[in-house]
């Protein structure tokens, strides 16, 4: 199965920072600056914009953070900010516990499910597969997307953000591993900042005892990779483990949430909006919601949730519809190559599957691979936007999705389409570092 391996993780010491909330990052900065081509050879000396330190204002008036080091390729600057202090080591290498918090945009609240804010909670360390079914991914990695990242994985001096993974209770160490993370946060953290947006980040190093009964607890336990498929790809083909946060499926403060990334299908497709719900009608009902709105339609698909699937179509013009399945005897006569009972519970398969690739006659691979005329959009009040531009003919607005019903299509090799979630609030990049020579 999988592992999680200890390490010894490199931290900001926040007594030497004037803005704690300026050395974190986003992951999508991380991940753009890694593709992109370095500025000078692996080994090379850093230029002079690594001089500022971390959290304190240049001469500009911008402040310095953790995407100084993302062309560290000899970690020249991370040994000098360990010397100056600006970093510091633990002790010994151990399992960590991280814990954030933060309030979810109001943007992408439109379904009235979701909280005003979240908070998950995992163990963190480096995740290594110790067989083929050790470590599933949640969604399919495209091979151009992760070839790119395995001599940067090789070049890079250190490790930023974290792959984040779920572990679910389809083993005899779930409890085990649950009743060590309620247990860690108990007490003090050992490392507390403020990150963007308002985000709060806790981290919790375990003594040798605790660590050594998460990773027995942990090792029984399959793994889906929910955020960071690339670098775990990435990590599997240079034969290294690589820096994550893994948590659980289930449990208060301890679970993540998982928002959709809506779908949309372009103008280019050759179908107006109402060949659209026409096709749609094939397959799904499609309702008036008693209020012409996305929030309103969404507060009607919670209603029905456990006897019907379904999600949102909008239309030009603000034209709001419910289109939900067309009840459970029609769902479980359905067959499907990837029909099974955990993957048609999740409605970004159900519209793929039955609406973009049956209905519209989008091919499989175009459709789960989000290519053209495919679109994605995360931030809902931005699709309904685009499809107002004539971009977009229609917006396929999602609810949320359940962590253990993604965990549990992972492990049994259903993948959702890519790009179907991600997770909130992502892990802060910069939290936690790990030295990889």
């Amino acid at each position: 199965m999988a592992s999680l391996l200890p390490f010894r993780a490199i931290h900001y010491q926040p007594g030497r920072l004037q803005d704690t909330a300026s050395v974190l990052d986003e992951p999508h900065r991380w991940l753009e600056a890694a593709r992109r081509r370095p500025d000078r050879e692996p080994g090379g000396e850093p230029g002079e914009a690594a001089e500022a330190a971390p959290g304190v204002p240049g001469p500009d008036g911008a402040t310095h953070h953790v995407s100084q080091l993302y062309r560290d390729w000899n970690g020249a600057q991370l040994a000098r900010w360990l010397q100056e202090g600006y970093l510091a080591s633990f002790p010994e290498e151990t399992l960590y516990v991280y814990r954030q918090t933060r309030p979810v945009p109001a943007e992408l609240r439109l379904d009235p499910r979701l909280p005003e804010q979240a908070t998950w909670t995992g163990f963190v360390g480096v995740l290594q597969g110790a067989s083929p079914a050790g470590v599933r991914l949640a969604e399919p990695v495209a091979d151009d997307r992760w070839q790119a990242l395995g001599p940067v994985l090789r070049a890079f001096a250190c490790e930023f953000s974290p792959v984040a993974a779920l572990f679910g209770p389809r083993g005899a160490g779930f409890a085990r591993a649950v009743e060590l993370l309620q247990q860690a946060i108990q007490r003090p953290p050992d490392l507390e900042l403020s990150g963007p947006g308002d985000s709060r980040h806790q981290l919790w190093a375990l003594d040798p005892q605790a660590a050594q009964a998460a990773r027995d607890s942990l090792a029984s336990l399959p793994v889906a990779v929910v955020e960071g498929g690339e670098w775990w790809q990435a990590a599997l083909a240079t034969a290294s483990g690589i820096l994550a946060v893994v948590c659980p499926v289930q449990g208060e403060g301890l679970a993540p949430l998982l928002l959709p990334v809506h779908r949309l299908l372009a103008g280019s497709h050759g179908l107006d909006d109402r060949a659209v719900a026409e096709r749609a009608s094939r397959f799904f009902r499609l309702l008036a919601p008693a209020a012409p709105e996305v929030p309103a339609a969404m507060a009607e698909l919670g209603k029905l949730a456990g006897e019907f699937n379904g999600f949102v179509l909008y239309r030009s013009g603000g034209r709001v519809e419910l289109v939900r399945s067309k009840g459970r005897m029609f769902m479980e006569s359905w067959t499907h190559p990837l029909g099974r009972a955990a993957w048609r519970s999740l409605e970004v398969n159900l519209l793929h599957a039955l609406l973009l690739e049956r209905a519209l006659g989008i091919p499989v691979q175009t459709s789960r691979l989000g290519q053209p005329p495919v679109m994605l959009e995360s931030d809902p009040r931005r699709a309904m936007e685009r499809v107002e531009e004539g971009e977009a003919v229609a917006a396929f607005l999602l609810p949320a999705l359940s962590p253990l019903a993604v965990w549990q299509a992972a492990v049994d090799n259903n993948p959702l389409p890519a790009g179907a979630l991600r997770l909130w609030p992502p892990p802060g990049v910069g939290m936690v570092l790990r030295r990889r020579r």
